[in-house]
């Protein structure tokens, strides 16, 4: 837990960094738009986590296992992103009305998330469904490896339900960042740095994931404010210092209520 938290707090003092560097070289509305994307991407990430954690859950994988696992998960994570975020991009810069229906999506993405309390059931998902139907695994971990004698074992398995998973997940974190600026060294790299150090991040959260319980509302809201954005911005320009400042507080407002009004209360 002492190494997950050194880690985890290096990783965000690296991003700060980063994002200065953008400040000084960019100008001050594009660090604006990294701090506010990578804040976002930051608190969507935390979703990813604790799915991770009820499908490591599921499967009872090891402590020991389960670093290797989210290793290749987080770098598969990355790649996937990019791809993304260049589609993403690309269609924007031909089709810029697009970014209406996907601030639209995001509306409805937060309000989902604020008011239907929809529980990830892995056994019933149509991922883990569709991958135990067509292909064979072993039914037991093998050490650490991923193919025991040519057979798939069962940490593959698990592998393939977090890559997919998060596949799903960049649906919502992809438009909302692409929301927000459409540049794409600043959407890539605050990503990027949101991810990296998931790995430590998933240790120290998985400790302490039922504490934290507003932070899901926060990031509704967060949400919701980016998709009406997009249909003001004609009517209402809404600095992005403002926006930056709204987005932190709404997290800090979330943490905040979290401790005061526990859940189980």
């Amino acid at each position: 837990m002492k190494k997950a938290i050194i880690e985890t707090v290096f990783w965000i003092l690296m991003s700060v960094v980063f994002g200065m560097g953008v400040f000084f070289f960019m100008g001050d509305i594009s660090g604006y738009q990294w701090f506010t994307t990578y804040t976002l991407e930051k608190m969507l990430s935390f979703d990813n986590l604790v799915v991770f954690f009820l499908i490591f859950s599921f499967f009872k994988v090891p402590k020991e296992l389960q670093h290797r696992c989210l290793f290749w998960g987080i770098l598969g994570a990355v790649i996937f992103r990019l791809i993304f975020i260049l589609f993403g991009i690309s269609m924007l810069s031909y089709f810029h009305w697009l970014i209406y229906p996907i601030g639209a999506y995001l509306v409805y993405t937060g309000i989902k998330m604020l008011f239907i309390d929809d529980d990830f059931n892995i056994e019933d998902s149509n991922i883990y469904q569709k991958i135990i139907k067509y292909f064979k695994f072993n039914p037991q971990f093998v050490k650490d490896k991923f193919f025991h004698n040519g057979v798939p074992t069962k940490l593959l398995l698990v592998l393939l339900v977090i890559e997919l998973t998060d596949i799903t997940f960049a649906f919502d974190s992809v438009p909302a960042a692409l929301c927000v600026t459409s540049d794409l060294f600043i959407v890539f790299t605050s990503n990027l740095f949101a991810i990296m150090g998931l790995r430590a991040m998933y240790f120290v959260i998985s400790e302490i994931i039922e504490k934290f319980w507003a932070l899901n509302i926060g990031v509704s809201i967060i949400l919701v404010s980016i998709g009406l954005k997009i249909f003001l911005a004609n009517i209402l320009h809404i600095p992005e210092l403002y926006f930056f400042i709204f987005t932190i507080l709404t997290i800090v407002m979330s943490g905040v209520i979290s401790v005061v009004f526990p859940r189980n209360k």
